[in-house]
């Protein structure tokens, strides 16, 4: 089994940030399916949907994808930390190298913390 979700999504984080792009969690109130992340690119804002590799698109997802693309929005899935790589690679012209992975193995001398979600997030209510 793969890694979940949550992993590429942290990783597209640290990546942006690590590249100076902005990387805005967007939670949508009123409609269930939009995309995780809010990138900034050099040609205007990308969508990004994060899946773990063995991740599906849900229906309600795959419906608010095709409809934001018919609008001309750039909207990208990332199901892999190679996927996310490249789509940096390709807004910032740059190899991207993988961030330093940090020890994630609990100690067992030390409590562990409670992590909390990184960086701003937008919420959306939208009008029908």
């Amino acid at each position: 089994m793969g890694k979940p979700e949550a992993f590429v999504e942290k990783y597209l984080l640290d990546q942006c940030e690590r590249h100076g792009i902005y990387c805005l969690k967007v939670v949508c109130e009123s409609r269930n399916g939009f995309p995780d992340r809010f990138i900034t690119g050099p040609n205007g804002p990308i969508l990004v949907e994060t899946k773990s590799p063995v991740g599906v698109l849900r229906k309600e997802q795959k419906q608010f994808i095709e409809d934001l693309r018919e609008r001309h929005v750039d909207v990208r899935t990332a199901y892999t930390r190679d996927q996310v790589d490249a789509l940096l690679e390709e807004l910032t012209g740059e190899p991207c190298r993988p961030a330093r992975r940090r020890n994630t193995s609990p100690s067992l001398d030390r409590p562990r913390k409670k992590r909390e979600a990184k960086g701003p997030i937008v919420t959306l209510k939208l009008k029908e």
